[in-house]
């Protein structure tokens, strides 16, 4: 059984497609303030998570993908990165697939400026 809800995630049985967002069932402290700073920050990458698949072009399959896809494809990816004092290069692998959609994001998220 699956329902959709309103910002386009489906919400599925017991049959382990609950575990695709935040991770709010695991208590890894005894502290419960360690658990709601833990849970406070899973919420914010959730949204961040929200924000970029939002961001990502619908034609590409990544705009309905769960966020263990983006996650994996997009965030947990090989680079080599060059910091100077006016920019931050970032060295893909030449056969990473998500490359230009990756190089798309960071420039549909570049604040507006001379």
């Amino acid at each position: 059984m699956a329902v959709t809800i309103g910002l386009g995630w489906r919400l599925r049985s017991a049959s382990g497609g609950e575990n695709s967002g935040p991770r709010t069932d695991r208590t890894s402290c005894r502290s419960p303030l360690a658990n709601q700073v833990r849970l406070l920050l899973h919420t914010g990458a959730y949204w961040l998570l929200l924000k970029v698949r939002d961001a990502i072009p619908q034609m590409q399959p990544l705009a309905v993908a769960e966020f263990k896809t983006i996650q994996l494809r997009l965030i947990k990816i090989a680079a080599r990165i060059t910091e100077t004092t006016k920019r931050v290069r970032v060295a893909f692998a030449a056969a990473c697939p998500e490359a230009d959609l990756f190089i798309g994001l960071v420039r549909r998220f570049q604040p507006a400026g001379p």
